[in-house]
């Protein structure tokens, strides 16, 4: 495994500019405007099917539920899974095309919701293929991939050149091998997208076959048979802006080894496993005596401000004191990469100075531009995507653990050896033991109905779908109003903070201000429907450490806004609700409030099928 690099000099510069990591819009007066400018629109959209992830994107949570912005999709069809896995390997055409980003939520939910979008779009001619493998299956070796995948568009002769000899070392030697391959073709080489040297090996490097001269005018079927001879798969062709043949567009096949899938001609590596699990998770824990030792500042901590199921897991970084020992890196809420979440969630100052985002902040272990590069770092044949949060350990240079679910849990505890043996952070427990059969209990259909649910309903593509998935939303706050009046508040079981607060507060802080108009649940709000949850949210907002300081309503807002181009196509803001969130805060849980709902009769329906209060 190679050892961090040094930074690159664009991102000490963004290090220098880049803002703290704390909102400065508290909710009490008018949002700002954003300031950041808005990318501009991709040249082409299918599919708006990768939400973190993942990066937002989907790894299971739990074993049951994926994640938008840390998931890989339970994919539902052999022709789904085909789009998928040809998405993984897509790259922009050139290093400076902006794609807002393009996802489907799928942060944390179960595979049901999957079937809100579609993954087999035709893939973009415009842009290159990504390959993994560090060989050809004709035995020419290209290249040693680095902390990311590399790109190749054009074939590649056998041993790095097109008579045999060395393989080719380095960038020039590369190109210069690969242009002379091209040439008699009719093709001239262009470097699309700079390469990046990092401790000597490659991690990002794509290069265009381009036609000079006359107008190309060999079929497609041709191109296909004379490419998968030279072991490449044609891709498709670039046009240029006058209609003609630009240049063709090809993939490199993998080693004949590798697995195949019989659904399309997109080869796809056997996958290496390097940790437990689901293909798609690091399900690592940190705990006294582990594998995983608690040391201060050998973990690091990746996160978007705008993730639900990350700002759980931060929430507990926060409660619990652990800012010091565990810093962080956050991501920029938008863009995502393409409609299939290439290349990622990406860090602020990834496309130079101009391109930094209030809140976000550079990579600060390895400098990467994208979040991909972490995934790769820690696995290269890995094929899932590229979510938040992440927990990395900088002393054995791997990736922990990218599971919120697992992380909240073992995270309130883990690291308490290191805290003061008499402070409130190191005798707060998030699971205490007489309440975890309840815990268990709420937690298994609020992550289902609700946090899960809000996705499922705001990326319905049947009005049926959208029907079935409202309900159980709803229903689910229903429930949880009683919850927390019946125990009195002002937390969900009464007057200790659980892990049921820290699992309700990230999504019903969105539930107003985006999830009500962006997915469509529109049945009730929490302002105007459930007083209770409205105290409840205020307090811990108001009063609670840890709460504010890590809820970021811009990014939260931008994120949706700017990155579901089908539930939003000219990505507008909402300047509303206004504010954000109230102030002022009424404790009298069993004397003034009473308990809300929404009496839908759907909604009335579904709760009847959850435990009792």
């Amino acid at each position: 495994m190679s050892t961090a690099s040094p930074r690159t000099t664009r991102n000490q510069e963004a290090a220098k500019t880049r803002t703290g990591t704390r909102s400065t819009n508290t909710g009490a007066g008018p949002r700002p405007l954003a300031t950041a400018p808005h990318p501009p629109a991709p040249s082409q959209h299918t599919d708006q099917s990768t939400y973190c992830p993942n990066g937002h994107l989907v790894v299971q949570d739990n074993g049951q539920q994926s994640d938008e912005h840390g998931a890989y999709p339970q994919e539902t069809s052999a022709a789904s899974a085909a789009g998928y896995d040809a998405a993984q390997r897509i790259a922009p055409a050139t290093p400076t095309q902006s794609h807002p980003a393009q996802s489907t939520p799928v942060h944390q939910h179960d595979p049901a919701a999957d079937d809100a979008e579609r993954y087999g779009e035709e893939l973009s001619s415009l842009e290159a293929a990504v390959h993994t493998p560090t060989q050809s299956n004709h035995g020419g070796t290209i290249m040693t991939p680095g902390t990311g995948p590399y790109i190749s568009t054009l074939p590649i002769p056998p041993e790095g050149g097109p008579g045999g000899g060395p393989p080719a070392k380095s960038a020039d030697e590369m190109l210069d091998s690969l242009r002379a391959f091209s040439r008699p073709h009719g093709y001239d080489l262009v470097k699309r997208q700079p390469s990046n040297l990092r401790n000597g090996e490659y991690t990002r490097y794509a290069i265009a076959c381009e036609a000079f001269g006359m107008h190309k005018s060999t079929s497609k079927g041709i191109r296909k048979a004379t490419s998968r001879k030279i072991g490449c798969e044609f891709r498709g062709s670039i046009k240029s802006n006058k209609g003609m043949d630009g240049g063709w567009v090809f993939q490199l096949m993998d080693k004949p080894e590798t697995r195949v899938h019989n659904h399309g001609p997109m080869a796809r590596p056997q996958r290496a496993y390097y940790h437990n699990g689901s293909k798609d998770g690091w399900h690592g824990t940190v705990t006294p005596g582990g594998k995983y030792q608690p040391e201060a500042g050998r973990y690091h901590l990746y996160i978007g401000l705008f993730c639900p199921f990350a700002h759980r897991v931060n929430l507990v970084r926060c409660v619990k004191g652990l800012q010091e020992l565990l810093p962080i890196s956050i991501v920029k809420p938008y863009p995502k990469g393409d409609d299939r979440g290439w290349p990622g969630w990406e860090f602020a100052g990834c496309r130079g100075l101009s391109d930094l985002y209030e809140g976000a902040t550079e990579d600060n272990v390895h400098g990467s531009r994208y979040l991909h590069d972490i995934y790769f770092r820690a696995d290269k044949t890995y094929t899932g995507r590229y979510t938040v949060p992440v927990v990395w350990d900088t002393k054995t240079d791997t990736m922990v653990a990218n599971e919120s679910l697992e992380i909240m849990r073992w995270m309130s505890s883990g690291f308490d050896v290191l805290l003061p043996f008499d402070s409130p952070e190191r005798n707060l427990s998030l699971y205490p033991g007489h309440h975890k059969a309840k815990i268990d209990e709420v937690k298994d259909w609020l992550t289902h109905d609700l946090n899960s649910g809000v996705y499922k309903a705001g990326f319905a593509t049947s009005q049926g779908a959208y029907d079935r998935n409202l309900a159980p939303v709803f229903a689910a706050l229903n429930q949880l109003e009683l919850l927390i009046y019946t125990n009195g508040g002002p937390f969900v079981l009464g007057a200790e903070m659980t892990e049921l607060d820290i699992l309700a507060y990230p999504t019903i802080i969105r539930f107003d201000v985006i999830y009500v108009q962006h997915f469509k649940c529109n049945l009730g709000t929490i302002r105007g429907d459930y007083p209770v949850i409205h105290e409840w949210l205020k307090h811990l907002y108001w009063n609670v450490k840890g709460f504010k300081e890590t809820t970021d309503f811009r990014h939260i807002k931008e994120n949706y806004t700017r990155s579901h181009e089908k539930i939003n196509p000219l990505g507008i803001t909402p300047l509303g609700p206004f504010p954000d969130i109230k102030e002022g805060v009424n404790l009298d849980f069993l004397g003034q409030l009473r308990p809300g709902s929404v009496d839908h009769p759907a909604v009335l329906e579904h709760q009847k099928t959850l435990p009792a209060i």
